[in-house]
């Protein structure tokens, strides 16, 4: 049974994909590799009843840390740039841990840089604790 300690889910990536993909309807499963744009793309999330495209930058227990840096976004540091190169309107980074402040810092730079654009973007940060509290109303947790 899955624990949450210290605001840390001993859960790897593809599990929380996989539930994440049941959550939202999604009948494929994305297969992780290095350079993709995002780990999980789809346009079922809902928000206020609008459907809203949505990319997930995930990381799970694999990354053998307790707080996700921008170090470990990539073999470059360039997941979150590569991520807010998705055309979604909602992006969303995911670690089963904490994610550091400068984390924040970047994603935020970066989609307020896309919106004197033109570009309609958002960003929402799923720590270990939001992560559990997600699986959990939808049982899989």
């Amino acid at each position: 049974m899955d624990v949450l300690t210290n605001g840390y889910l001993d859960r790897s990536e593809d599990s929380v994909q996989t539930a994440l993909e049941r959550i939202l309807s999604v009948p494929f499963h994305k297969k992780d590799w290095g350079g993709e744009l995002n780990d999980l793309y789809t346009a079922n999330m809902l928000i206020n009843g609008a459907r809203h495209e949505t990319a997930f930058l995930l990381k799970g227990n694999g990354l053998r840390s307790q707080t996700m840096e921008i170090k470990h976004c990539g073999v470059n540091g360039d997941q979150i740039l590569r991520l807010c190169n998705s055309l979604a309107k909602l992006l969303m980074v995911q670690f089963v841990g904490r994610i550091s402040e400068a984390i924040v810092s970047d994603i935020d730079g970066k989609v307020r840089l896309a919106c004197p654009q033109g570009r309609d973007a958002w960003y929402c940060i799923m720590d270990g604790q939001d992560t559990a509290r997600v699986l959990r109303a939808y049982g899989d947790l």
